[in-house]
């Protein structure tokens, strides 16, 4: 029972549970790791101790904290150990990875004086993410494509007039679509006729550098956000060294009858010392987006 509610949570978790029938300790990570928990066992006292945070101190090498692998969840026969004087994990590992790999990770890390082995019971936890697809698809062409050659016009002109492609990528859009609609669904926002001081106070800020991954965010945040609410576009550009001023030397004007005295004469670039990669992409991104959707009051910030 207490795998199959584990296994039904979705989103970050950290636990430590005692389970009073029987006698037994329960504590473990979600499957990528997102939430802290350390654990540390003491030899000279005997004592096992988890926390999710742990402050550094000087002191045994073999007393250090280190994090619970996110290999699954543990548990621990308070019975058995308080008999035995040491401590053994029974490790119930996520169904996704194997038994092996989990189990060798998991040994890279277990506290000195503790072990760590299978369960026997054959148990595992239903993974919150599915399988990778991992064949290859056919080449387009009857040849096979190496993986330092190009596709040519032809290749993918017949990849875009593909049916079964086109629904794939119809599919995958879907599923992100949906992905950011539940990230922001509960978000407050505001009614349309409703008068804020803030006009341009938007809910919604995307980290955007105007590569694919933030356009194609943006591009689908637009689908949900509601057509009055403006998206906030965080740009982050790194300043350019700016070019060395010339010597004194160098400063001095020669003189001549014909020069002009406007001092920005024949000096028609400014620098703009944040115009790098990231800032000139963003702006290009911005109109793209102005362009898709020219109601939508999008703010580069």
């Amino acid at each position: 029972e207490i795998l199959s509610v584990l296994s039904a949570i979705r989103g970050p978790w950290a636990f430590v549970y005692y389970q009073k029938a029987g006698d037994y300790l329960w504590f473990g990570r979600d499957f990528f790791g997102r939430r802290s928990l350390l654990w540390k066992f003491d030899l000279e006292a005997g004592e096992l101790t988890l926390t999710s945070v742990a402050a550094h101190v000087s002191g045994p090498t073999q007393c250090i904290w280190q994090e619970v692998p996110a290999a699954g969840v543990y548990r621990v026969d308070l019975k058995a150990a308080a008999e035995a004087g040491s401590v053994a994990f029974e490790v119930y590992s996520w169904a996704y990875a194997g038994s092996d790999v989990a189990l060798s990770h998991v040994l890279e890390s277990v506290p000195k004086g503790c072990s760590a082995v299978m369960n026997q019971s054959g148990l595992k936890l239903a993974s919150p993410v599915s399988p990778l697809n991992m064949s290859l698809p056919k080449s387009l062409n009857k040849t096979e494509i190496h993986s330092n050659s190009h596709l040519s016009v032809e290749d993918l002109e017949e990849l875009l007039a593909s049916e079964e492609k086109t629904d794939e990528v119809k599919h995958l859009i879907d599923v992100l679509s949906e992905a950011v609609r539940r990230r922001i669904q509960s978000l407050p926002f505001r009614a349309l006729n409703r008068s804020l001081p803030a006009a341009d106070c938007a809910s919604v800020a995307i980290l955007f550098s105007g590569g694919i991954d933030s356009m194609i965010l943006a591009a689908l945040a637009d689908r949900h956000v509601p057509a009055h609410e403006p998206i906030d576009l965080l740009n982050v550009a790194f300043k350019l060294q700016e070019p060395r001023k010339q010597s004194e030397s160098s400063k001095k004007p020669k003189k001549s009858k014909n020069k002009s005295t406007n001092p920005t004469w024949g000096n028609s670039q400014v620098f703009d010392p944040f115009d790098v990669p990231d800032r000139i992409t963003g702006r290009a991104g911005l109109r793209e987006l102005q362009d898709l959707n020219h109601e939508r009051k999008w703010n580069f910030v």
